[in-house]
């Protein structure tokens, strides 16, 4: 049988192909079969917690992880830690509050004040929203507190510094700014009453 030249090309560029595409194809099952080798073991070593019972593990550096229980211990506070959680929450509703007020609802940040105040900042405040009125150009602020810290606490006064951040609109002109606060607090019964506030 006389091949031309042609068709020996064609015959010994197949065979290259056909070995090429053996070889690939070899290839990928000697490395998916490696891989299934590798995930089992890594598999074989995870921490599993099953029913709130847990495996130990290892870890690709080596370490072994603390493991934590489903329900953790959480220590009740003491009465201390609650007295001063107590002056810390009244603190902050209070100085949001009284840092956010707008000239269309001029003296409602001071009105809802009136339940977390002493009776003679009360008066204060009352006097302040008597002489109050309607702005003719809008103005507007707007305080969050995110840091709200005790520097100094009795059985009776506490002394809490807030850290505020607060954006006002002044006729569409707004401005952002952080700005401290200092809120004195007295002891009412079981609860804080706020006595006098400060801007920094």
């Amino acid at each position: 049988m006389n091949l031309t030249l042609r068709a020996r090309i064609f015959i010994i560029i197949s065979i290259v192909v056909l070995l090429i595409l053996a070889i690939s194809v070899g290839l990928i099952v000697f490395s998916k079969q490696r891989n299934t080798d590798s995930g089992e073991n890594t598999q074989n070593n995870q921490e599993q917690t099953v029913g709130g019972q847990t495996d130990t593990a290892i870890v690709a550096n080596g370490t072994v992880p603390t493991a934590i229980g489903i329900n953790p211990a959480v220590s009740p506070l003491s009465e201390e830690e609650k007295i001063k959680s107590a002056a810390q929450s009244i603190a902050k509703i209070f100085i949001e509050r009284y840092g956010s007020y707008s000239t269309d609802n001029p003296g409602q940040n001071l009105k809802e004040l009136e339940s977390l105040s002493t009776k003679d900042l009360w008066n204060v405040f009352a006097k302040r929203i008597e002489g109050m009125n309607t702005g003719k150009e809008f103005i507007g602020v707007t305080t969050e507190a995110f840091s709200v810290t005790v520097t100094e606490i009795t059985a009776e006064k506490a002394t809490i510094r807030a850290i505020t951040s607060r954006e006002e609109n002044n006729g569409g002109v707004v401005k952002n700014y952080n700005q401290e606060a200092e809120i004195s607090l007295v002891r009412n019964g079981e609860g804080w009453l706020v006595d006098n506030v400060k801007w920094k």
